[in-house]
């Protein structure tokens, strides 16, 4: 069995770090490493108020989306807002004020990155801050020009989603008419990447297992190696909520997710200490977890920037809350990602 080792919240085998290895070797700088001292002493203590900026951001680059996926939590929740992308001087303001400290930003929440026109602009934008870029793609909009885009960009990090090994069963998660377009997609990034000779992004293949899918993993692992992708993450069906998720279920009980198998943690959540989400039109919400936006703590177009609201009073009582009991408030006692760091991913 290979050696795995953890990150975030998945495991890589060796051979998979050492690809990654340049990406993680630019977050040897000092701002980056003062930072992250700050925020170990804010967890280790708990700070409400906490010392320095966010180690891990998501910024959504766009809330809409060119698939209605069955199993997505924005179509099970029913959610209902404005739907946008956001723009590249919001995105700016955001890296000049906070980039230095930060590890890594992922440039999706609750939409598809790809059909934001400045998505590559703002990689190559982070890049220069030396920060992990990663984009999460259901590759529909994916072709050859974008592909040559998102090289010269220099994207570290790349997952699609793909969420069945036939067009029968990828296209009752994922919609009809789409599963021969993002194979070839897929294929043609691949190929275009050994063709040139690119070391990034590194390509993860992501694969939701659910009830009519739970059959086709080694089927999924024969498709990866088959497309040469750098790896495949077999992932757990994370959204706890309505009746009507239970029918996405696996049988097995090794693919269920910690919730559906009783676990409930006690505690209090660190995420709110080391990473925030900032919404398409500038809103700063605490994670991707609160699906009716309820806890909004500002905008970093009109009150100030981001570190402004890092700390303000909202955000500051929102930790309070989090930091004491978990259970206190109804986006924690729902969310799929108590065990984050140690279930999410088979």
């Amino acid at each position: 069995m290979a050696i795995k080792i953890r990150f975030l919240n998945q495991k890589f085998t060796l051979s998979e770090i050492w690809k990654l290895r340049l990406s993680f070797l630019k977050l040897l700088k000092p701002a980056k490493l003062i930072n992250l001292a700050a925020i170990c002493f804010s967890k280790i203590f708990k700070m409400k108020r906490v010392l320095g900026a966010p180690l891990i951001l998501m910024v959504e680059s766009s809330s809409r989306c060119d698939m209605a996926c069955a199993m997505c939590p924005v179509i099970l929740n029913k959610t209902n807002r404005p739907k946008g992308d956001m723009n590249l001087e919001t995105f700016k303001k955001i890296i000049d004020e906070i980039g230095d400290g930060l590890f890594a930003i992922a440039l999706w929440n609750y939409g598809e990155p790809l059909l934001n026109p400045e998505i590559f602009s703002m990689i190559s934008y982070a890049r220069r801050k030396s920060i992990i870029t990663a984009i999460s793609t259901n590759a529909l909009s994916l072709n050859q020009e974008k592909i040559g885009r998102i090289f010269d960009s220099g994207l570290d990090f790349l997952i699609i989603s793909f969420d069945g090994a036939t067009k029968e069963t990828y296209e009752k998660f994922r919609g009809e008419g789409n599963f021969d377009k993002v194979l070839s997609n897929l294929t043609l990034l691949m190929e275009m990447k050994k063709r040139q000779s690119r070391n990034k992004p590194f390509v993860d293949l992501q694969f939701i297992v659910m009830k009519e899918n739970e059959h086709q993993i080694d089927d999924m692992r024969a498709l990866a190696e088959k497309i040469c992708v750098d790896k495949l993450s077999l992932k757990k069906f994370t959204y706890v909520g309505g009746e009507e998720t239970w029918r996405f279920l696996p049988d097995k009980k090794k693919y269920l997710f910690g919730k559906y198998k009783g676990y409930k943690y006690k505690g209090s959540c660190l995420r709110v200490i080391d990473s925030s989400v900032v919404l398409w039109d500038g809103t700063i919400v605490p994670c991707c977890g609160d699906l009716s936006f309820k806890y909004k703590f500002g905008n970093v177009n009109s009150d100030g920037g981001f570190m402004n609201i890092w700390n303000n009073n909202k955000y500051v009582a929102f930790r309070k809350t989090v930091l004491k009991d978990v259970q206190a408030l109804e986006i924690c006692r729902s969310c799929p990602s108590k065990d984050y760091n140690a279930d999410m991913f088979i």
